[in-house]
């Protein structure tokens, strides 16, 4: 497909190569249009707490198959508890095809490839079928991530020393360097509690 690069590399400079040569495979939500009309492979990459998936794509005309996979590109420990699904419908969502759950695999090496026996498959006569042979579908991958791991991922925020809520941009700083959040820079007139 036009997106094969053969990058190879570790998985902390994987967005970065993104951002520089396949911007348009980055993804802000789980989904994304699948063709099924010929051979493609795509890697999309997906972030979510701090958290970097890679979600496969695959369409192999000949064999008649879809195939789908997630990785995830950190330690192998923690890809053993995120679960995913796959759900393929027709752009209008008033019909869908669920495939079953499975638990995503883990990839903290080198290369990326999709692992075709340690995916989801699905027949493309009997996806167009169900969802009446429709001009656009739909990929959307559900990764369901324990609340353990989210748990972890917001004790690591930056918490505002005023109100203790964890911070997201834009995050104001004092001439000493000590942080606040936007809205109690607002009412504290940027004093700083710390200071």
């Amino acid at each position: 497909s036009k997106h094969k690069c053969g990058w190879s590399g570790r998985p902390t400079e994987m967005i970065d190569h993104y951002k520089e040569r396949h911007e348009s495979l980055i993804l802000t939500k789980p989904f994304f249009e699948i063709k099924i009309k010929k051979n493609i492979e795509e890697y999309f990459l997906y972030a979510v707490y701090n958290l970097i998936f890679l979600i496969q794509f695959q369409c192999l005309i000949q064999a008649g198959k879809a195939l789908f996979s997630v990785v995830y590109m950190g330690p192998t420990k923690l890809s053993d508890e995120i679960k995913y699904r796959v759900i393929l419908e027709r752009e209008d969502k008033e019909m869908e095809m669920k495939l079953r759950e499975a638990v995503v695999n883990s990839n903290s090496g080198m290369c990326i490839s999709l692992d075709v026996h340690n995916c989801l498959s699905v027949d493309i006569n009997s996806l167009l079928g169900v969802l009446d042979h429709p001009n656009k579908i739909i990929c959307r991958v559900d990764i369901k991530i324990p609340q353990n791991i989210i748990d972890d991922y917001n004790k690591e925020l930056i918490k505002c020393p005023h109100c203790h809520v964890s911070m997201v941009p834009p995050i104001y700083q004092c001439p000493y360097g000590h942080v606040i959040c936007e809205e109690c820079s607002t009412y504290s007139n940027n004093y700083c509690k710390t200071c």
